[in-house]
């Protein structure tokens, strides 16, 4: 079977290849060696903005578990490679990764075993703290028709993050993933959601703010669900989201509880008329979030022991309002 694969040449392999991932995918060079196929130069389109490039990928000629029905499958054996994703403007997210087949796979699965993101960086975050890279494993297990992302972890000097998922492999099918965060940049998390095209922040994240909770995506076809709740703090403020409520395109009641420095306020964005909280105030309550991310709908509340507004840009502010409580 090997032979017949190569036989078919380079353009039905790309074709082949293209119907399954997306027009972006591509292959360089193919040669058989025993029950083994080895391919290069090959490239793979992730989201909206990624990629993953394999230096060296094989896959193996097995016979199925019913010759009579099923008769020989590729297997995929090994790969290595780097991914890539361009989370312009935030900065490129990049990693090593690597793919090794189970010595006793799952039977009807084409590719079953250990999935590995070695030197996982993010510009921004990597420029900060060279000690920031990451890296990740996960047991992978794809079949005809369904693929299973388990004992997902990501690792580093200030991170921690669990990862699961499974879902249906025809187009339009079911997806689910299951992400738990222990310790998370939520800059980079940000990023590296927007850049599989999952739907961008409702604000502008302040630098070194962590993130802590739960979250579960399930998407069918173009449609987005996304429910959860998660914490964000930073030296001194701290958000909680609970419950998220997002569905692609829109938020739909999520709830905003906690204390923001002055500061962190301007960052994201909560005042953005010509009046500003002024420097060393804090405000804390709670607020609601409705409407498309582009023309985000805000209600609630908000309250301060000093309150001090001021009018300006902080070069040259003049205080407006000064009260204590």
């Amino acid at each position: 079977m090997a032979s017949a694969i190569l036989d078919l040449g380079l353009p039905a392999i790309r074709s082949w290849l293209r119907n399954r991932v997306g027009p972006g995918a591509e292959v360089e060079s193919v040669r058989a060696d025993g029950a083994l196929v080895h391919l290069t130069g090959v490239v793979l389109p992730l989201g909206r903005a990624g990629r993953v490039t394999l230096d060296r990928a094989a896959v193996a000629i097995v016979r199925g578990r019913e010759e009579r029905r099923d008769g020989q499958r590729v297997r995929l054996d090994s790969f290595r490679g780097a991914l890539v994703l361009d989370a312009a403007p935030s900065g490129e997210l990049r990693a090593e990764v690597t793919f090794a087949a189970d010595a006793q796979p799952a039977p009807d699965s084409w590719a079953c075993g250990r999935l590995v993101l070695d030197h996982v960086s993010w510009a921004p975050l990597t420029a900060r703290d060279p000690r920031a890279a990451l890296r990740g494993e996960a047991h992978l297990t794809i079949t005809s028709d369904a693929w299973s992302l388990d004992g997902g972890a990501l690792e580093g000097a200030a991170t921690r993050a669990k990862l699961s998922g499974h879902g249906e492999l025809e187009s339009g099918g079911e997806q689910e993933v299951e992400l738990q965060l222990a310790d998370v940049d939520a800059e980079m998390l940000a990023a590296l959601v927007s850049a599989l095209g999952l739907g961008d922040a409702p604000f502008h994240i302040p630098v070194r703010t962590h993130a802590r909770g739960g979250a579960r995506l399930t998407m069918r076809g173009s449609s987005l669900d996304v429910t959860g709740s998660l914490e964000l703090a930073t030296e001194h403020s701290q958000i909680t989201a609970d419950p998220i409520r997002f569905d692609g395109r829109a938020w739909d009641g999520t709830v905003l509880r906690g204390t923001l420095t002055a500061d962190d306020a301007r960052i994201i964005g909560l005042f953005p008329g010509p009046v500003l909280p002024a420097h060393g105030t804090s405000i804390s309550g709670e607020l609601t979030l409705s409407g498309s991310t582009r023309e985000l709908g805000v209600a609630g509340t908000l309250g301060s022991d000093h309150v001090r507004l001021v009018r300006g840009e902080p070069e040259g502010e003049q205080t407006a309002l000064d009260m204590r409580r």
